[in-house]
Protein backbone atom coordinates (compact mmCIF):
# COMPACT_ATOMS: atom_id res chain seq x y z
CA UNK A 1 0.00 0.00 0.00
CA UNK A 2 1.38 3.42 -0.94
CA UNK A 3 1.51 6.44 1.37
CA UNK A 4 -1.33 8.00 -0.61
CA UNK A 5 -3.48 4.91 -0.26
CA UNK A 6 -2.86 4.82 3.49
CA UNK A 7 -3.78 8.49 3.85
CA UNK A 8 -6.99 8.06 1.85
CA UNK A 9 -7.96 4.98 3.88
CA UNK A 10 -7.36 6.77 7.18
CA UNK A 11 -9.24 9.86 5.98
CA UNK A 12 -12.23 7.85 4.75
CA UNK A 13 -12.32 5.81 7.98
CA UNK A 14 -12.76 9.13 9.78
CA UNK A 15 -15.42 10.23 7.27
CA UNK A 16 -13.39 13.30 6.39
CA UNK A 17 -13.37 15.08 3.05
CA UNK A 18 -10.17 16.41 1.52
CA UNK A 19 -11.31 19.88 2.54
CA UNK A 20 -11.81 18.72 6.15
CA UNK A 21 -8.30 17.30 6.24
CA UNK A 22 -6.98 20.43 4.55
CA UNK A 23 -8.40 22.61 7.32
CA UNK A 24 -6.98 20.38 10.07
CA UNK A 25 -3.56 19.83 8.50
CA UNK A 26 -3.15 23.34 7.03
CA UNK A 27 -2.23 21.79 3.66
CA UNK A 28 -4.13 22.89 0.56
CA UNK A 29 -6.67 20.28 -0.52
CA UNK A 30 -5.21 20.15 -4.05
CA UNK A 31 -1.84 19.18 -2.58
CA UNK A 32 -3.53 16.52 -0.44
CA UNK A 33 -5.28 15.16 -3.52
CA UNK A 34 -1.98 14.93 -5.37
CA UNK A 35 -0.40 13.12 -2.40
CA UNK A 36 -3.31 10.66 -2.15
CA UNK A 37 -3.05 9.93 -5.87
CA UNK A 38 0.75 9.54 -5.65
CA UNK A 39 1.38 12.49 -7.98
CA UNK A 40 3.24 14.47 -5.32
CA UNK A 41 6.08 13.46 -3.05
CA UNK A 42 5.25 13.03 0.61
CA UNK A 43 7.77 15.00 2.65
CA UNK A 44 8.31 14.50 6.37
CA UNK A 45 6.73 17.90 7.04
CA UNK A 46 3.62 17.03 5.00
CA UNK A 47 3.36 13.59 6.63
CA UNK A 48 3.53 15.11 10.13
CA UNK A 49 0.88 17.71 9.28
CA UNK A 50 -1.40 15.08 7.73
CA UNK A 51 -0.98 12.78 10.74
CA UNK A 52 -1.86 15.68 13.03
CA UNK A 53 -4.91 16.48 10.89
CA UNK A 54 -6.04 12.86 10.95
CA UNK A 55 -5.34 12.48 14.65
CA UNK A 56 -3.11 9.48 14.06
CA UNK A 57 0.51 8.51 14.54
CA UNK A 58 3.05 9.29 11.84
CA UNK A 59 3.79 5.56 11.68
CA UNK A 60 0.18 4.94 10.59
CA UNK A 61 1.03 6.80 7.39
CA UNK A 62 4.63 5.85 6.71
CA UNK A 63 4.62 2.37 8.25
CA UNK A 64 7.03 0.91 10.73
Amino acid sequence: MTYGERIRKLREERQMSLRDLSEKSLIDYTVLSRVENDFSELTVAKAKAIARGLGCALSDIVGN
